[in-house]
């Protein structure tokens, strides 16, 4: 790997990211959901998940499986929209390690694939080595922490109708959150 000194505008970036990275982890708690969230099934029926519908996952990797509510309990909020069809399903993929200060990320990706004969949409994860930044740390502490994958969200549309099926690598975990947007649009002023 090459060293030396970096423009900024190169390495803006990848500090961007990172940051973001570690906002998104403080929101997560150490367990498989998310903060605030009901538990499965809770506000409606989920849906029920056939393995033998589903390709076996690899000796590698294990199968997850996200049940979606058909009427998920809402927040007391009014201003976020009651309307499933503009509400996003995030994919939150890494594992919990030990880690010191740094803002640490795992490399990789998430791949969707339609399994035939029925057309069915699988999310594969492939996770990568941890990167991280290269701060000193005063306490030399560590903590385990659970790190994501690195890059752009993976957001889907919210379809409670079909089951959200995850291949991960065994040691990973797979979480996710709903996102919900403002009941009201705003208008941009031209100038």
């Amino acid at each position: 790997m090459e060293r030396g000194p970096r423009r900024w505008s190169e390495a803006m970036p990848a500090v961007a990211a990172l940051v973001l990275a570690a906002l998104a982890q403080a929101s997560l708690p150490a367990s498989g959901a998310p903060a605030g969230a009901a538990p499965a099934g809770s506000g409606g029926t989920p849906q029920a998940v056939i393995p033998s519908a589903w390709p076996a996952p690899t000796a590698s990797e294990r199968r997850w499986w996200i049940p979606l509510p058909s009427e998920p309990s809402l927040s007391p909020d009014t201003d976020l929209s009651p309307d499933p069809r503009q509400w996003r399903l995030e994919l939150v993929i890494g594992r919990i390690v030990a880690v010191d200060c740094n803002l640490h990320q795992f490399s990789g990706r998430i791949r969707t694939e339609t399994v035939p004969p029925m057309e069915r949409t699988i999310h594969r994860v492939e996770l990568g080595p941890m990167i991280s930044t290269r701060m000193a740390c005063p306490d030399q502490a560590m903590q385990r922490r659970f790190i994501s994958l690195q890059g752009r969200p993976h957001v889907l549309p919210y379809d409670a109708s079909r089951p959200v099926v995850v291949y991960a690598p065994r040691d990973a975990l797979v979480r996710w959150r709903i996102w919900r947007p403002e009941r009201f649009l705003q208008l941009a002023r031209p100038f």
